[in-house]
């Protein structure tokens, strides 16, 4: 009988010990799988989240206008506090779609970008708290972005996506496709501090640093090197158990995927990460190439499938960051990939 008590005792101990080490593990964000003592709970923090506001802007071609961006106001779009799409030439009153004289093209999405950080910010930067980022074949679920959100102010200088690494980018950048979301700091140094720096548009072809000379550049490499020349951070976006929440291909690429060297995938990691089901976290927010039938089928999985009987608990929302323990852990954690030879 005394053995069994002790043995009841240690699995307590035990227990205890394990959520304390996993709640250390991470300072920023509250265990997901804890869940609030009463309905009364889980509906304050609905509504506490919903008050985020999330501008969605697209970057899409004027004749993906009736084949793609359509489709997106008839699914997550509409999830969106205000959805804009934005293409080249073609303006569409119908979908709300502003066209930029701009070439069309996955080449010229950096020139496209920096006009509609300008128009964003003259228009829409008071009404909103965080602007996304995405092209017309991302998936999203803005619930889950503001959940993750709601831990941060949209005063720092900060913002998130599925982080890659590279030689040019001790701290990382965004993979374009999966989409990122920026503070309202962040356009604002983007636009007024980036945008107004003569010199970054003396920079020739090849040569480090911010360029803004050419519309004809990787958009989701490059503004990542001219906002890391205001100090603006590229964060960290996995959750509690280090699973990621933007991911850069449709969910089978990440579920069944394998390592694999030559795959650019797992080569640009800047985390580390698991497939299969421990892969993504129970509060995913983007994938990507997700075209028009597919953008359904996530749709009706996402929002409408439930298991019956199955009773739907909400966590906590996450404790406000401290932003400057964020920059040391960013900071921190560039100076590791650097000495990882990225």
């Amino acid at each position: 009988m005394n053995s069994k008590i002790t043995f009841f005792w240690f699995l307590i101990g035990f227990g205890i010990g394990f959520f304390i080490d996993l709640n250390k593990s991470n300072e920023f964000e509250v265990d997901l799988r804890k869940a609030p003592p009463s309905d009364l709970t889980q509906t304050s923090v609905v509504e506490d989240v919903k008050k985020i506001r999330i501008l969605c802007f697209l970057s899409t071609m004027s004749k993906s206008y009736s084949t793609r961006a359509v489709h997106i106001m008839q699914t997550w779009g509409k999830h969106c506090d205000k959805l804009l799409f934005f293409g080249s030439y073609v303006t569409d009153g119908n979908i709300g779609a502003i066209g930029f004289n701009v070439t069309e093209g996955h080449d010229y999405i950096w020139g496209k970008v920096k006009l509609i950080m300008q128009h964003i910010h003259k228009n829409f930067l008071n009404d909103y708290d965080w602007f996304f980022k995405g092209d017309d074949d991302t998936f999203l679920i803005p619930e889950n972005l503001r959940y993750m959100l709601s831990a941060y102010s949209t005063d720092d200088p900060i913002y998130f996506g599925y982080k890659k690494n590279s030689s040019m980018h001790k701290r990382g950048f965004f993979s374009g496709g999966a989409g990122y979301v920026l503070s309202r700091q962040t356009v604002r140094t983007f636009v007024e501090k980036v945008l107004t720096n003569k010199e970054f548009y003396r920079k020739s072809e090849g040569e480090p640093g911010c360029n803004l000379k050419t519309d004809a550049r990787n958009e989701d490499e490059d503004i990542s090197v001219c906002l890391d020349y205001y100090n603006v951070y590229p964060g960290d976006s996995r959750d509690l158990l280090n699973r990621g929440r933007f991911f850069p291909y449709k969910p089978e690429a990440h579920l069944f995927g394998k390592p694999d060297p030559k795959n650019g995938h797992w080569t640009t990691k800047y985390y580390w990460s698991d497939e299969g089901l421990d892969c993504c976290s129970n509060y995913t927010i983007s994938f990507h190439y997700i075209l028009t039938k597919y953008q359904y089928t996530m749709y009706f999985l996402a929002y409408r499938l439930q298991p019956f009987g199955f009773r739907r608990h909400f966590p906590s929302l996450p404790m406000k960051v401290n932003f400057s323990q964020v920059v040391k852990m960013l900071e921190q954690e560039g100076a590791n990939a650097s000495l990882r030879g990225f």
